[in-house]
């Protein structure tokens, strides 16, 4: 039997229209019409949605195929904006983090911004949602957690180049543990 090879054409995939793109950029914009406004969210949802129901099938053929495949299939920044994006999902599906001494105390805990930009907190009763949730998370964190031990070098590297990085580094990322990391080696400037 002869093997036959089919070879795809690479397939030019545009998420976001330039038109919607243009209107996403400017949502907040008071000019915009609300129906224009609202439409083009519902395309921009549909899209995002599309995208993460995809995620499966990523992790699918990440999960199959070679680390030296892997390899040549994304950049620095692709990666870091992969793990920039979790962090919008973790807030708005409400993750928690879990206080208490035993799972009958435990008390799930949020921290969000009001409406006048302060930081609020929250506290309920934990659920089994938020143990599974925070179980999850903690399993994956501490797989990241081999690639960020602190050191005096890092601190060093950064405080000699923040002006490069400030435009990355954003607002909500700052935030994340209060932006403690940042804040213990900026005083050392």
């Amino acid at each position: 039997m002869q093997k036959v090879f089919v070879v795809l054409p690479n397939r030019c995939y545009i998420m976001f229209t330039q038109l919607e793109r243009a209107r996403l950029e400017k949502r907040d914009d008071a000019s915009i019409d609300a129906k224009e406004k609202r439409y083009n969210d519902m395309i921009v949802r549909n899209k995002l949605k599309q995208w993460l129901e995809d995620s499966a099938d990523v992790k699918f053929a990440i999960d199959k195929l070679p680390k030296k495949q892997i390899s040549k299939l994304a950049t620095d920044d692709q990666i870091f904006n992969l793990l920039t994006i979790a962090p919008h999902f973790l807030d708005a599906l409400e993750f928690t983090q879990i206080q208490g001494n035993s799972i009958d105390d435990a008390v799930a805990i949020k921290r969000t911004k009001s409406i006048d930009d302060n930081w609020v907190q929250w506290a309920r009763k934990a659920e089994d949602k938020d143990f599974v949730r925070n179980f999850k998370l903690f399993i994956i964190l501490n797989y990241y957690r081999s690639y960020l031990e602190k050191s005096p070098a890092l601190d060093e590297y950064y405080l000699k180049h923040m002006d490069k990085w400030k435009n990355w580094i954003s607002k909500d990322i700052l935030t994340v543990g209060n932006g403690q990391w940042l804040k213990s080696i900026q005083h050392k400037k």
